[in-house]
């Protein structure tokens, strides 16, 4: 077993115990790897700090918060809506007027330019390969794609597909 197959095992271990084959295994390989054992201890140790955090953590009564909100929409706000002051109401379409203003004088000279140039364009070039070298028994296929343009060449050894 190496490093990468162990430390998957020990992190699925936290979630449960692994199959009895696979943990022999485990422990096998952690008699003898350090740097596993230091991987078990740390995820050991995350998994306790989580565990005490969410141990803090105070969920609320819901029948005792529904009671309070309920209070309180009972009471009500007796206090009356006040209206904002004179020069707060006309703040909102200054400010609109203002922006449009800054628009109008960036955009204008624009105008006046007249129409910008399009730029020339070209037709798309897609890439070609006629001749693609395969050793002696292999077999090649090239394939262009139309709608991306991406050009895709397979080739095969007749010798490693065979296992050779």
């Amino acid at each position: 077993m190496n490093c990468r197959s162990a430390q998957r095992l020990l992190s699925a271990e936290r979630d449960g115990a692994p199959a009895s084959g696979a943990r022999a295994d485990l422990e096998g390989h952690l008699a003898a790897c350090g740097e596993c054992r230091q991987f078990r201890a740390t995820i050991a140790e995350a998994a306790d700090a989580w565990r005490a955090s969410m141990a803090q953590i105070r969920v609320p009564d819901a029948e005792r918060a529904w009671q309070e909100v309920r209070r309180e929409i009972r009471a009500g706000d007796s206090r009356p809506a006040r209206s904002a002051p004179w020069g707060a109401r006309w703040l909102l379409p200054l400010g609109a007027a203002a922006a449009l203003a800054a628009v109008a004088v960036m955009v204008v000279p624009l105008w006046r330019q007249g129409p910008a140039a399009t730029p020339e364009v070209h037709p798309r070039q897609v890439a070609r390969n006629d001749v693609v070298e395969v050793p002696d028994g292999g077999s090649s296929v090239v394939y262009v794609d139309a709608k991306s343009g991406w050009l895709v060449v397979w080739a095969v050894d007749a010798k490693q597909a065979a296992g050779g």
